[in-house]
């Protein structure tokens, strides 16, 4: 596996395999989706309705976990990835996203999810304050393997913000 480098699109082909790293530095609420190539949408982060409930997750988080990892399948088209950032939970997010959970096929739910994360990220300047939070770092993680625990060596994009951060990550798959 290598980082992918979203200052561009990047590029993948049908059968790559794709790991998430998420680590909550402070309290703050992350959310995560995709909207595949065959315009599913898939609620990434968290795993779990009421997941905030209980506070906030410490140490790295890999999704899948472990060594395991998503593979990029058929149909090639845009991958879209949407990560919110809040300093406040979002309840209506979470409430849609567990409506869609449980109504999967219903091309209506997943409207409405798509508008409201949509709506949460496009505003020109929650845009820009995105874009001027995010920096470019080297970070070591440890991950367990079947073997024991390795030492990864990463370049990761950090965010900080105090208030929001939305994104949306556009992958071209071939």
């Amino acid at each position: 596996m290598r980082p992918l480098d979203f200052s561009s699109t990047p590029e993948v082909v049908s059968g790559q395999g794709l790991q998430l790293y998420i680590e909550h530095q402070e309290n703050c609420y992350i959310y995560f989706f995709l909207l595949d190539s065959s315009n599913n949408l898939t609620p990434l982060y968290p795993t779990a309705p009421g997941y905030y409930n209980y506070g906030f997750p410490r140490g790295p988080i890999l999704i899948p976990p472990g060594t395991q990892s998503f593979t990029f399948v058929p149909p090639p088209g845009e991958e879209r990835f949407y990560l919110i950032g809040s300093a406040q939970r979002m309840f209506q997010l979470e409430k849609l996203t567990e409506e869609f959970s449980k109504n999967q096929q219903s091309s209506g739910q997943q409207d409405l999810l798509l508008r409201e994360i949509e709506a949460a990220i496009t505003t020109e300047d929650r845009q820009k304050k995105s874009i001027r939070a995010e920096d470019l770092e080297k970070v070591e993680v440890k991950v367990r393997t079947e073997t024991g625990v390795a030492t990864r060596t990463l370049r990761l994009t950090e965010v900080s913000s105090k208030e929001f951060y939305g994104r949306e990550l556009i992958i071209n798959h071939r």
